[in-house]
Order: C-alpha cells, then sequence, then structure tokens
C-alpha cells in the first residue's frame, strides 16, 4: 500500500453547500471544512483518527510538493515548504516515522 494524503481523508469543498452558505462565505472559507457544518465534519475526523493506522500499513508515503499557485488565495505559491508547514501534514509525516513498520517517505519537488 502507499499513502497519499488528499485521497485519505474527505475534503468538504467536495461536498456542495447551500447557495446561502456558500455566498456568506469568503472564496478561501468555501474550500476548508472548519467552516462546513454538515456531516462531512464527522466522516473527517474518523478519517482524520485513522491516518496513524493507515500510514503504519503502507510501505511508502508519496509526497507530492511541487511549486504551485494556491487555488484558493492569489499569489501565493504551495511547494516542499508549505507542506512542511501544515498541522496535518507533519501529523502524517510523524505517524510515517513513528510507525512499528518502516515507511519510506518520497517528496517529489516537481517534473
Amino acid at each position: 500500500f502507499f499513502w497519499l494524503d488528499f485521497a485519505g481523508v474527505p475534503q468538504a469543498c467536495a461536498v456542495n453547500s447551500s447557495a446561502t452558505n456558500s455566498d456568506q462565505r469568503s472564496e478561501s472559507q468555501n474550500s476548508d471544512h472548519r467552516f462546513d457544518s454538515g456531516s462531512i465534519a464527522g466522516e473527517m475526523t474518523k478519517a482524520i483518527n485513522s491516518i496513524p493506522a493507515y500510514v503504519e500499513r503502507s510501505s511508502l508515503m508519496i509526497v507530492l510538493a511541487p511549486p504551485c499557485r494556491h487555488q484558493d488565495v492569489s499569489g501565493r505559491i504551495c511547494s516542499v515548504g508549505s507542506w512542511h508547514r501544515r498541522g496535518w501534514c507533519r501529523v502524517e509525516a510523524l505517524a510515517a516515522i513513528l510507525a512499528r513498520t518502516h515507511v519510506e517517505i518520497m517528496v517529489c519537488l516537481g517534473p
């Protein structure tokens, strides 16, 4: 198995919000699970709590972190540096490092 983080946790932006909620939120809030009041929050909690178990069962963790423009924030560039600063990314990396089995971490910086 391999762990690919964005595929492991349901994303709130993948769920259609009502027009009222969507109209009242800023562009960056529309893709932020903390502003979602639907059932996706419960599913995300379950998925997040299971991250260490899934990572430990993997033999490879793939970090896709090429420099690219942020989808929601104009002028912001995402890269391996921003990956290192994200809390959940740190949790996933720590789960790999602390796993009882060897989990290789492959960082892909671009083509």
